[in-house]
């Protein structure tokens, strides 16, 4: 059974009974601290019986999700609290016996997201007063006449376009500048033919400057005594600060932050994507354990154990290539999606890895060792991207059980 104290995050593990429930058999200290919680009551008990109301629904229906589907399973879990709510992101990863199918654990990680999400309800919300500022501020204003094509804008209209604004802007000159991939969003047919009478759109430009810009026009129709549509108006608006912040949001939300690699939602997503692409390109997935991790952190403690993550993350990182994805799928697992490529590319990168872990790694005057074992599969070669993650998983783990016992640590081993 896996010790979950060692994995450095906040963690618990059920295993899998016969008839199919799950019970608690671990929680490890910093889940215990995080959420408030005692082992003690959580073990041997099912996901409904130790979790109060809703919270015990929800996590109970994810636990049969993961069973079922027999993969990785994430979500978001919000928790009120006295003073405010918790956020807490949560991944459901299943475990199996060498050399059998059926899962016979799972082991769940908690990540508290709280900052992420107040900050993009913080965002959402500025969205909001935003637009209602728009109605009262002088902005990007445009009005189209429809049977005489004349377009009218005020000056904000060249400002956006970084333009000169004592001087005429069409509505020609503008739509020259969208993208030509948002060129939908940026058309006004269904307001003029009355399909809808009011919309709201995002698009980018590129400026007279050449700056890409994200644009958020908010139209509406104007129409005569007999209902027919004679005009469009609308009133266009810079947001790309704001799509900026989304951006980065986004991107904490999938790092690691021990390690600033990938985490395990963006590996989740990045394999969906690539297994659905229509051209059938191929990819591959290489699953890295790092070998006998757990006394470094139980002999030296959590910041010499931190210090070795981060080390060989950054050896992970430096041993892909540009187009790899390196990431920390758990507390000493990590993996690299590499798109375009085989299983006989994969094994190189998986090699360069290797030979990196040849350096020692010095840390506040100790000589750290290091090593991994590593297992690669291609998605060709297989169903589905399970099949693909489960031959890597079974190629890592008798790579891990032929590694030569060379010191009392294993591999991994450290000198004063």
């Amino acid at each position: 059974m896996i010790d979950i104290e060692m994995l450095g995050v906040p963690a618990s593990l059920v295993e899998v009974q016969d008839d199919g429930m799950v019970r608690y058999v671990g929680l490890n200290s910093l889940v215990e601290q995080m959420l408030g919680i005692d082992e003690k009551n959580f073990i041997g008990k099912t996901p409904l019986e130790a979790w109060p109301g809703q919270a015990g629904e929800q996590i109970s229906s994810k636990y049969k999700t993961c069973l079922s589907g027999g993969k990785m399973t994430t979500f978001t879990d919000e928790r009120e609290g006295e003073e405010a709510s918790t956020f807490l992101n949560i991944t459901l990863t299943p475990l199996r016996q060498p050399g059998s199918e059926s899962v016979s654990h799972v082991v769940t990680v908690f990540q508290d997201v709280t900052d992420v999400m107040r900050q993009k309800r913080a965002l959402r919300e500025a969205n909001a007063r935003l637009e209602l500022a728009i109605d009262v501020i002088d902005g990007a204003f445009w009005h189209l006449d429809i049977a005489s094509g004349e377009f009218t804008a005020s000056k904000g209209l060249a400002m956006l376009a970084d333009s000169d604004p004592s001087k005429p802007f069409s509505g020609e000159q503008w739509m020259a500048l969208i993208h030509e991939s948002d060129g939908c969003a940026a058309g006004l047919e269904t307001l003029m033919s009355g399909e809808v009478g009011t919309m709201t759109t995002y698009y980018r430009i590129t400026t007279l400057t050449g700056e890409t810009r994200w644009m958020r026009c908010r139209r509406k129709s104007v129409v005569d005594e007999t209902g027919k549509v004679v005009a469009v108006c609308g009133v266009t608006v810079d947001i790309t600060n704001e799509k900026l912040r989304e951006h980065e949001l986004e991107q904490k939300s999938q790092r690691d932050p021990l390690t600033n690699l990938c985490n395990t939602r963006a590996f989740d997503a990045k394999l969906e994507r690539l297994a659905r692409e229509p051209d059938g390109k191929p990819f591959s997935v290489a699953i890295i354990d790092l070998n006998d991790f757990k006394p470094i952190n139980d002999n030296y403690g959590h910041l010499v154990g931190d210090a070795v993550l981060k080390e060989f993350a950054r050896r992970l990182q430096d041993s892909c290539r540009g187009t790899d994805m390196a990431c920390r799928v758990g507390g000493d697992e990590f993996a690299i999606v590499l798109p375009g490529s085989d299983k006989e590319q994969a094994a190189g990168v998986a090699q360069r890895l290797l030979r990196s872990l040849g350096r020692p790694f010095v840390h506040e005057g100790r000589t750290i060792q290091m090593s991994a074992s590593i297992g690669y599969a291609e998605y060709g070669d297989f169903d589905d991207v399970l099949g693909m993650l489960q031959a890597a998983d079974t190629m890592m783990y008798e790579q891990k059980r032929k590694k030569p016992d060379s010191s009392p640590y294993g591999l991994l081993k450290l000198t004063a």
